[in-house]
């Protein structure tokens, strides 16, 4: 079964209940609020500045607590889904676990080899106790506590986890710093976990130095079809293998602005406008909702692009006259059936505008081999490092 969740992902960590817009505005992003309720879970958002604050929080009913055996027994939670079966959708809740589930935990003192991770990350060490909480036999989260002879109370979470059945086994930390809670009381536990990140993260501004553009420009330098130009790749950074393809090919930029810019291929001038671009927040149904409108220019012809996708299905998006823009995956649920569920919605003209820049293409298919992206790679430390944990009632 995929984990639906990690960490807020930070995608999944999209139900961001306020509207910010690149490109042409509609919207500003100082100080800006919203909430939202998706499936049980509460999320809200603050975008201040350059940073945005992401906040998560799930609440399970516990049936019982064994403190001798350390051991909590608690209601599973549940996902909906936009399943199509037999040619017919339906927004339903998915039974993927058992009604109930088990969880077992001990305390301890903290490992050594987190201590100086913890502490360069702002947490507060000192007299602190280590409650580990094992979803099954391998996984454990590490919260942070003063109390060992009780599991009630409040709890400090950490992004440290215990993982014997990953790269040998033993500690790690993701990478992204979370501020959270663990309260556990008599009938009910309750998460709430809070990331911050650079807003760039998911609204890069410098559309040049974008990721869709990296793919434009060699589109337009060799003539090939690829499959798909992506709304979301205008705001993703990726400003070394732009650069990259420039090289490689020799694209010489004559004029920019912030929504336009003159290059060359071979000597052959084109002019990319940006006619619109946005990237809005979804935050009563979680993802994000991209949408891209421009002009590739030669001196002959002029190619029109337009793209948009919502990267999470909800209730409102399970209708039939989206189902020629789904996104299809699928999963299995408790009994081992498998089900199909639209993942995302993609509208774009994509043979159109394909075929025009073909056309105008400065050279055809034969031309130097693709580059390719480098690998991306976090340094190994003492410490494991991973971009995405499992959050404790998260899918």
């Amino acid at each position: 079964m995929t984990a639906r969740n990690s960490l807020l992902s930070l995608a999944a960590a999209l139900a961001l209940g306020c509207l910010v817009s690149c490109g042409d505005s509609t919207g500003g992003s100082g100080g800006s609020n919203g909430s939202g309720s998706v499936s049980g879970v509460k999320s809200s958002i603050k975008v201040v500045g350059d940073t945005i604050r992401y906040t998560e929080e799930r609440t399970v009913k516990i049936y019982s607590v064994d403190e001798e055996a350390r051991v909590m027994l608690a209601r599973s939670p549940q996902e909906n889904y936009c399943v199509r079966e037999d040619g017919v959708l339906s927004w339903e809740t998915v039974k993927e676990l058992p009604d109930t589930m088990t969880l077992s935990y001990s305390f301890g003192t903290i490992p050594g080899e987190l201590v100086g991770f913890l502490e360069q990350n702002g947490y507060d060490v000192e007299g602190r106790v280590v409650l580990y909480l094992f979803e099954d036999e391998y996984y454990a989260n590490i919260f942070l506590g003063r109390d060992s002879s009780t599991i009630f109370g409040e709890w400090q979470e950490t992004p440290c986890y215990v993982d014997l059945d990953y790269y040998g086994g033993g500690v790690g930390c993701d990478d992204t710093v979370v501020e959270g809670t663990l309260k556990i009381g008599n009938g009910s536990v309750t998460e709430k976990s809070t990331t911050s990140v650079s807003k760039n993260y998911w609204m890069y501004d410098k559309p040049f130095r974008s990721a869709f553009m990296g793919s434009l420009y060699e589109r337009l330098a060799t003539g090939r079809a690829w499959p798909q130009l992506y709304p979301h790749e205008m705001f993703t950074e990726d400003s070394v293998e732009v650069l990259k393809v420039m090289g490689d090919y020799m694209i010489a930029v004559k004029e920019q602005t912030a929504k336009s810019q003159t290059f060359e291929i071979d000597g052959k001038s084109y002019t990319a406008r940006i006619l619109k671009s946005s990237a809005d927040y979804r935050g009563y149904a979680g993802g994000l909702d991209y949408s891209v409108d421009m002009e590739v220019a030669d001196e002959s012809e002029t190619c029109r692009i337009t793209v948009r996708s919502i990267s999470k299905v909800d209730g409102e998006y399970c209708a039939d006259k989206y189902m020629d823009n789904y996104e299809w995956d699928s999963e299995w649920d408790y009994d081992d059936n498998e089900f199909e569920y639209a993942d995302a919605i993609l509208w774009s003209n994509a043979e159109e505008h394909g075929a025009c820049l073909k056309r105008i293409a400065a050279r055809g298919s034969d031309a130097a081999p693709a580059v390719a992206k480098a690998a991306r790679r976090t340094a190994a430390n003492k410490i494991q490092i991973r971009p995405a944990k499992k959050r404790l009632f998260a899918r």
